[in-house]
């Protein structure tokens, strides 16, 4: 906080003298601080997008990513999904599945009502179920 009393007590000096320059001070002053603010804002998301991009979690220390006696990158972590959302996407994958099976076979008995009398299928010969 000593630097907030000295900003202060710089820009009462000022105004006294100059209300101007005390609010043209203060007001670069505070453009300066949302900068700084901006500039580690921006430092935290390409942390956090570069700690956390693809599913992995690449350890860190101290804001800093953690590295082998090489200068390669340590090994990562793989936390996966939990329990819940494997269990979720597995269904929906089944159905998926199925309903592409279901597709396939509908699509094969078409073929197969549309040239049962000839017996072929693009050159390849079936048997004439019908």
């Amino acid at each position: 906080m000593p630097i907030k009393k000295e900003i202060e007590s710089k820009a009462l000096e000022l105004y006294s003298s100059d209300r101007a320059e005390a609010l043209k001070f203060l007001n670069n002053y505070s453009n300066e601080k949302a900068q700084q603010m901006l500039s580690r804002w921006k430092d935290l998301a390409f942390h956090l997008i570069v700690k956390y991009n693809d599913m992995i979690v690449k350890p860190d220390a101290n804001g800093q990513f953690q590295r082998t006696p090489e200068g390669l990158g340590a090994n990562v972590f793989t936390p996966g999904f939990p329990n819940r959302s494997v269990s979720v996407l597995s269904k929906k994958r089944e159905v998926n599945t199925n309903i592409q099976l279901i597709n396939s076979i509908q699509a094969f008995y078409r073929i197969v009502i549309e040239n049962r009398k000839t017996g072929y299928i693009n050159g390849l010969i079936y048997p004439v179920f019908i």
